[in-house]
C-alpha cells in the first residue's frame, strides 16, 4: 500500500497551494504570489499550482506558502506576512512588505542562483513595491497636473471601478489576471537581466582592448551602459540601430541610470534635424536623423556614425577653447 501511494505521488502532478487574503488586492500580494508561482515552477516543473484567497486560519495552515496574510513571518515555513510588525527592513531603510519577504526566500532560486541578477531585481522592482505598500514616497513630481504611472497603477487597472462594484465583480478572477500580468513582468525582467549579466564580460573585454576609449564600436547589441558609465573616458557608442533596421546609431554614454546626464551631448545644431538638412550640417549624406535631446542619432553606415561621434567630440573641445 505504501509503495502504491509513493508511486501515485510520483506519477501525479504535485499540488501546490499559495494562500493570500481575499477581497481587494495590492501590488505586494500580487507580485508576491507571482514570485511564489515562479519559485515552485522552478522546484517542481510539472506541479499544479493553485492560489487560494482566504483568511481562514485552517486553510492558511495547510498552504505551502502564505503571502500577505496570517500575521506570521517564518521563512522556514514560507509564511510571508508583514502586518504584525517587527519584520526586518531592507538595508536602504525601506520597510519590507509581502513581496520583499517572498523575494528574500525565493529570489535567488528564480534567478538561477545569480546573485547580481537577484540584487538587480531588488533594485528595479522589489524596493519600489515594498516602499509604496508601506506608504513611502518613491517619485518626485516636477510638473503640475501630472500623475506618475507606476507598477502599482498597472496593478490597480485590474481592480473594479465604482460602477463595477455596484454590480457583480469577482475579485478572485481579477486577481488571477493581475498575477498573470505580474508573473510575465517579473519573468521578463529576470530573463533580460540574466541575458545582460551573461554579456557584460564581453563588453568589459571590448572596452579594455578598444583602441579608442572615447568612441566604442560594437557590431551587435550589447548591454554596454552599466559597464561604460563606470569609466570617465567613454563619450559615445556606435552600434546597430534598434529603430532603423540595417542602419547604425551614435549614442551618448550616460553617467547615471535614471538621469539624462551624459558625458557629452551631440552638437545642439544637429538636434532634431533629419535627412538632407542634417546632412548639410554634418557633411555626411547618409545621416537619417538626430534626436532632439542630443542623446542619439542614426545614419545608414557604421563608418559615418564613427565619424559623427569623433566630430561631436572635436566640436565640443573647440567650444571649450
Amino acid at each position: 500500500m505504501k509503495f502504491l501511494k509513493n508511486l501515485l505521488g510520483w506519477l501525479l502532478p504535485r499540488h501546490i497551494i499559495i494562500a493570500t487574503h481575499d477581497g481587494p488586492f495590492h501590488t505586494d500580494d500580487t507580485f508576491g504570489c507571482a514570485t511564489g508561482k515562479l519559485y515552485f515552477q522552478k522546484l517542481y516543473p510539472s506541479a499544479y499550482i493553485e492560489i487560494i484567497r482566504t483568511r481562514d486560519p485552517k486553510i492558511l495552515a495547510k498552504a505551502d506558502m502564505v503571502v500577505d496574510v496570517g500575521n506570521i513571518y517564518n521563512p522556514d515555513t514560507l509564511r510571508c506576512d508583514h502586518h504584525q510588525g517587527g519584520v526586518w527592513s531592507h538595508r536602504n531603510g525601506i520597510p519590507t512588505a509581502a513581496l520583499g519577504l517572498v523575494w528574500a526566500i525565493c529570489g535567488k532560486i528564480i534567478c538561477d542562483g545569480n546573485e547580481a541578477v537577484y540584487r538587480k531585481i531588488k533594485t528595479v522592482l522589489i524596493y519600489h513595491v515594498d516602499a509604496i505598500d508601506n506608504g513611502k514616497e518613491v517619485s518626485t513630481l516636477n510638473y503640475k497636473r501630472m500623475h506618475v504611472a507606476t507598477i502599482r497603477e498597472a496593478i490597480r487597472t485590474f481592480l473594479p471601478s465604482n460602477d463595477e462594484l455596484n454590480h457583480k465583480f469577482n475579485y478572485d478572477t481579477a486577481f488571477d489576471r493581475a498575477v498573470a500580468f505580474a508573473e510575465h513582468y517579473l519573468s521578463r525582467e529576470i530573463q533580460k537581466a540574466l541575458d545582460e549579466e551573461r554579456l557584460i564580460p564581453e563588453v568589459t573585454e571590448h572596452f579594455k582592448t578598444s583602441e579608442s576609449k572615447e568612441v566604442l564600436i560594437f557590431d551587435k547589441f550589447l548591454p554596454w551602459a552599466e559597464v561604460l558609465r563606470q569609466f570617465p573616458d567613454p563619450k559615445f557608442v556606435v552600434g546597430p540601430s534598434n529603430t532603423n533596421k540595417g542602419a547604425w546609431s551614435v549614442t551618448s554614454v550616460n553617467k547615471q541610470r535614471e538621469l539624462k546626464d551624459t558625458q557629452l551631448y551631440l552638437p545642439e545644431i544637429w538636434r532634431g534635424k533629419i535627412g538632407s538638412e542634417l546632412g548639410a550640417l554634418t557633411g555626411y549624406d547618409d545621416v537619417l536623423f538626430s534626436n532632439p535631446n542630443g542623446f542619439n542619432m542614426v545614419a545608414e553606415s557604421k563608418e559615418t556614425c564613427i565619424k559623427l561621434a569623433e566630430l561631436a567630440i572635436e566640436l565640443s573641445r573647440k567650444t571649450l577653447i
